[in-house]
């Protein structure tokens, strides 16, 4: 569905779109329509409901009680239709064209609902799909319409609002901050912790001694791998795992997740491997976080195989604690200036000339740019906390990893939609590599959360485990975190270089 269309703007008339729409043909016309209303109206909301109905399981949630539920539910449902009908006139009669994306309008249209969001018609449907769930006393499904509502916000970010920028140029630019916005809201917040964080993002050299270089993305990852082994392991021990165990599984875990952030990267820059040639690309540092956690499911996966413990079981305590890693981790990636933001003039700047931005895209290049890894930082830490918020629950095994895999998919999408054009896949319609591993983790986290059964996981919540047993295991924790820090940390002669 499309979401803006067009008025004339005050001082200026307006503009229509920069590039002509093709006509099309009233049977294909038609069939576009009969498809999106298939879509849209029928097996998204079928989709919706199933997933609510999964969660109520899955979590054991009750019925809201009391007929008010109702009232209210009905009350939103109509006005969620009442706003979505009105914006969808808006875009026939004003706009030229029709509430889909192979059928937009002609002519960008700020009036009535369009005054006060971008994408009214979204919101009126989330709004819909939230009244029917009231109307249900589902919890499940109300949870699920907060899923939708990210969902709309990654489609937004990623692909609609680019393309309505394509479209209507100079005045989508003059339209844009006339409409509210949870950006234009947050600014101001931004703008006083802008120098800090700016100051920060210059810091990629930690200190040198002789020909070695350690990074400061090299401290903040060790870091984070010190928080999150000693939750990690702190939880196996106190749901029973032996300090043989721990060990067993600290030891897998390290190299299988550095060696998959690895490998993934001569996959990932294979041009750049060929140009370098085998040597240069050996001791050109490049990691991809993406692999690291292909290597941490399939060491985990050989460890559950041989302790003989429940592969599901172990992810459920373990992915969210990996994930803290990779919240302290997006801060040290802030700090070496690598999966760098757009351009945008309330950004911040890379100028440290070690900094990545710098030294790939040159000196010429240095403005203002999003601070994606904050973003990131920020999604992955709110999917860590709903995790653990699940873990109350009396969840099967698989449901604390379906959540949290499904949340961190659609946050790393939303994120990546904001990273620099240059990171885009060529064949890909200018997706880039996070976002395609972001759709396949969507896609498996929403089947662990519709197939998990059976008996509650988790005896104790996440919150409480047993700090008196870390004591025998710190040394083993010690020993990761050094290792870590040498891998991320050490370069030599010059940033960027092994």
């Amino acid at each position: 569905m499309n979401t803006v269309v067009d008025e004339p703007l005050p001082g200026g008339g307006f503009e229509p779109g920069n590039a002509p729409i093709p006509r099309r043909g009233r049977t294909s016309t038609a069939g576009i329509m009969a498809g999106y209303v298939a879509v849209f109206f029928g097996l998204l909301p079928l989709l919706l409901w199933s997933l609510g109905n999964s969660l109520n399981v899955a979590l054991a949630l009750p019925e809201m009680p009391g007929r008010h539920w109702g009232v209210g539910g009905a009350a939103l449902l109509g006005a969620g239709l009442a706003w979505m009908a009105w914006s969808m006139v808006l875009l026939r009669v004003v706009g030229g064209g029709w509430p889909v994306s192979h059928l937009p309008p002609v002519r960008l249209v700020t009036s009535g609902p369009y005054r006060l969001s971008r994408h009214p018609v979204y919101v009126g449907y989330v709004a819909a799909a939230a009244g029917l769930a009231l109307l249900d006393r589902s919890p499940g499904e109300l949870l699920a319409c907060g899923l939708l509502a990210l969902g709309v916000v990654d489609y937004v970010v990623g692909y609609e609002g680019p393309v309505l920028r394509r479209r209507f140029a100079g005045t989508y630019d003059q339209y844009q901050p006339r409409s509210r916005h949870l950006a234009h809201l947050l600014l101001p917040l931004w703008e006083r912790v802008r120098g800090p964080v700016e100051w920060l993002a210059n810091q990629p050299v930690l200190l040198r001694v002789g020909p070695t270089i350690w990074v400061t993305y090299g401290l903040f990852v060790a870091s984070g791998t010190a928080v999150a082994m000693t939750l990690m392991l702190g939880r196996l021990a106190t749901d029973g795992l032996g300090p043989h165990a721990l060990l067993t599984y600290a030891l897998v875990l390290v190299p299988s997740m550095a060696l998959g952030g690895r490998l993934l990267w001569f996959v990932v820059a294979w041009e750049q491997v060929r140009t370098l040639g085998a040597w240069r690309a050996i001791r050109t540092v490049g990691l991809v976080s993406w692999g690291t956690y292909i290597g941490f499911f399939a060491g985990s996966a050989v460890f559950a195989a041989v302790e003989q413990v429940s592969l599901l079981w172990l992810l459920d305590r373990m992915v969210p604690t990996v994930l803290v890693c990779s919240v302290i981790g997006r801060i040290g990636c802030l700090t070496y200036g690598c999966c760098f933001g757009r351009e945008w003039p309330h950004g911040i700047r890379w100028y440290a000339p070690e900094s990545k931005v710098v030294r790939q895209l040159g000196p010429d290049r240095v403005c203002p740019r999003i601070p994606v890894q904050v973003l990131s930082a920020a999604a992955t830490a709110a999917a860590v906390l709903t995790a653990a918020l699940v873990s109350l629950r009396p969840a099967p095994a698989g449901v604390v990893t379906g959540v949290v895999m499904l949340l961190y998919a659609m946050g790393r999408f939303a994120v990546d939609s904001l990273r620099d054009e240059t990171f885009g896949v060529p064949w890909a319609g200018g997706l880039t590599s996070g976002h395609l591993f972001s759709l396949v983790v969507a896609a498996v986290a929403l089947a662990l959360i519709h197939t998990s059964r059976g008996e509650p996981a988790w005896p104790r919540s996440m919150f409480s485990y047993d700090r008196g047993l870390l004591w025998p295991i710190l040394p083993v924790i010690g020993v990761a975190t050094i290792l870590v820090f040498v891998v991320s940390g050490l370069h030599w002669r010059r940033v960027g270089q092994w």
